[in-house]
């Protein structure tokens, strides 16, 4: 059972590296929000915190290249990332989210 708990541990971690790597960004916020909301986000704290790092990171790089990315413009997508950014610590005005 323990090894069937880190096995499944071990694939979320390297679902979450994938995803901040390699995916867009509304792809990132709705596994955190999965996490979160299943209550098993406390196993996964540090790659979260890395995760929405780079996040912010994209947000503040990427302006331009995001607009037009099409999976960062929806209502769902700038909500999410406004209220996990700011969730977890992240200083986020309003008029940067919106504009992102």
């Amino acid at each position: 059972m323990r090894e069937r708990k880190d096995q499944l541990k071990m694939q979320v971690r390297r679902k979450l590296q994938q995803l901040t790597t390699s995916s867009g960004v509304a792809d990132t916020m709705t596994l955190v929000d999965a996490l979160e909301r299943l209550g098993v986000d406390n196993h996964f704290h540090d790659e979260i915190t890395t995760a929405l790092r780079r996040v912010v990171h994209h947000d503040e790089h990427e302006c331009v290249a995001s607009t037009s990315s099409g999976d960062n413009g929806d209502l769902h997508t700038v909500s999410l990332r406004f209220r996990l950014l700011r969730q977890h610590g992240f200083r986020v005005s309003t008029g940067t989210i919106a504009t992102v």
